[in-house]
């Protein structure tokens, strides 16, 4: 019975040894960094200084090759970078040709239907609300009242 615990200790052992070195999004010591990953996306985009926000920034790995995603946006603009996780080389790059809106195109008509559209949906809510809330009472008083009627029942039974 040991010999098999031990047999099975062993492969369990061994499985998990083999797992470890299996996965290929585990940072090394060999690697950039994330940090030195977006500074060569950003360095790469020409981006100094400005208002950055990342959306994307991880880890990840393609046909056994680590690389850093990293996506951003800066000036309105939208960048996507994969950077080598050895190397710290841009492997692949989609910078923007557009510019974003940054001004809202909606008119002052549009504005005031989703207002009200917003409204609409609150008062709903606040039916279903005042609904409940009734409900409640309702089942409260249902419970006080079946309990007053028992406690008098008890009490009654008790005096004869």
């Amino acid at each position: 019975m040991n010999k098999r615990k031990n047999c099975i200790a062993a492969a369990i052992i061994i499985a998990g040894v083999m797992m470890v070195g299996c996965n290929p999004i585990e940072t090394r010591i060999d690697m950039i960094s994330l940090d030195v990953a977006k500074e060569v996306a950003l360095k790469d985009a020409g981006i100094v200084d400005e208002r950055i926000v990342f959306t994307t920034s991880r880890l990840d790995a393609k046909n056994e090759k680590e690389y850093y995603d990293i996506d951003f946006f800066a000036n309105g603009y939208k960048y996507e970078y994969d950077i080598d996780a050895l190397t710290g080389v841009v492997i692949e790059a989609k910078k923007p040709e557009v510019k974003l809106e940054e001004e809202s195109t909606y008119t002052q008509e549009d504005m005031e239907e989703i207002q009200e559209h917003i409204w609409e949906e609150y008062d709903k809510q606040q039916e279903k609300i005042q609904e409940t809330l009734q409900k409640i009472e309702e089942v409260e008083a249902e419970h006080f009242s079946h309990s007053i009627a028992d406690s008098k029942a008890s009490e009654e039974s008790n005096v004869a």
